[in-house]
């Protein structure tokens, strides 16, 4: 089975997410644009920059199988970076061209967003910003705690604190 562009995909049960989508591409435009940088350089920046598409590849696929997504999900933001000051530290080197410069770095800053929404997607679900997109944070840690926990302590402490810091002030 294959796709308009002849992509061979294992069957119709094997779904992917837009963005698993996405990276792939990423990978198979970047693979043969790495492949042109010159003998002499290309081993550090070829490993490096694949490496970190693998990784990005490899934390999109587990942020989808996980049930508590956002501690990967910021991994992938932190992953997305590296690989966005790597590319362009490669543009700047004179080892990419303009036009595959721009291609990749649309491709990324896409991925990017998209990563940013389902971060912000998760935060919605768990409960722990408002409605104003700002986290509820404990002011004593800095810890990001629920709506509920903020509501309890507020209204019994006066401030909002974390499970932890609400023991500590509850014993002196």
């Amino acid at each position: 089975m294959s796709d308009k562009n002849g992509h061979r995909h294992f069957s119709k049960a094997y779904e992917k997410l837009f963005i698993q989508q996405k990276v792939y591409d990423l990978g198979l435009y970047l693979w043969p644009a790495l492949g042109k940088i010159n003998k002499e350089q290309r081993f550090v920046i070829v490993q490096t920059l694949m490496q970190e598409v693998n990784e990005i590849k490899k934390l999109v696929f587990v942020a989808n199988k996980k049930y508590s997504k956002k501690d990967t999900l910021r991994k992938l933001d932190t992953e997305i970076g590296a690989f966005k000051m790597d590319i362009q530290w490669a543009n700047d080197l004179g080892y990419l061209k303009d036009p595959q410069f721009e291609v990749i770095a649309n491709c990324i800053i896409e991925v990017g967003q998209m990563v940013g929404g389902w971060l912000k997607s998760e935060r919605e679900k768990s409960g722990t910003i408002d409605a104003d997109g700002k986290e509820y944070l404990c002011s004593a840690c800095g810890a990001v705690i629920t709506k509920r926990i903020s509501d309890y302590s507020s209204t019994h402490f006066g401030r909002s604190l974390c499970y932890a810091c609400q023991k500590k002030v509850s014993k002196k």
